[in-house]
């Protein structure tokens, strides 16, 4: 799902945007517990692979350099091994993905928001102005043109000060 293709509102259509929003949220909220169900199964493989390095670090303590068992000993070198690192990259990864997808979420609570703001706009004839119709997209390109502008300008800004 292309969530920033999703999110935005057609001021000319706003009858439409609030009909489709339900099903928008419905997909966005699928996603995010998909995303959730995943960063638990991750979880899970964690640990268990967590279990099983131990359980071979107990078994076999020379095979991993330990001459004492001690608990924290156990535990460090549970976290060394190639498999408890793999698999905890892909847990972390996993859960990157559920934050997106969560902020996407709060995203399309905010594009709720902002349909019933507009609708209400409407309602009072904010958008029947002067003669000639403002051009709202051109307007919005501008705004964020300048906004580009003002962002380059500051990590240039941070990149001298860097140096």
């Amino acid at each position: 799902m292309n969530y920033e293709d999703n999110l935005r509102i057609d001021e000319d259509a706003l009858d439409l945007e609030c009909l489709d929003q339900p099903m928008r949220f419905l997909e966005v909220a699928k996603a995010n517990a998909q995303a959730q169900f995943e960063v638990d199964e991750a979880k899970n493989k964690l640990e268990l692979v967590a279990a099983e390095v131990d359980a071979s670090i107990r078994n076999e303590p020379d095979k991993y350099g330990i001459s004492k068992i001690t608990e924290t000993l156990v535990a460090n070198a549970v976290k060394m091994t190639k498999e408890y690192k793999e698999q905890l990259e892909d847990f972390n990864k996993v859960k990157f993905n559920a934050a997106v997808i969560r902020s996407a979420m709060m995203a399309f609570e905010q594009r709720k928001t902002m349909l019933e703001l507009l609708v209400k706009l409407n309602g009072q004839s904010y958008f029947a102005g002067p003669s000639v119709p403002r051009d709202i997209q051109s307007e919005r390109a501008k705004k964020e043109q300048k906004s580009a502008t003002v962002t380059k300008r500051m990590m240039k800004r941070r990149k001298k000060g860097d140096d």
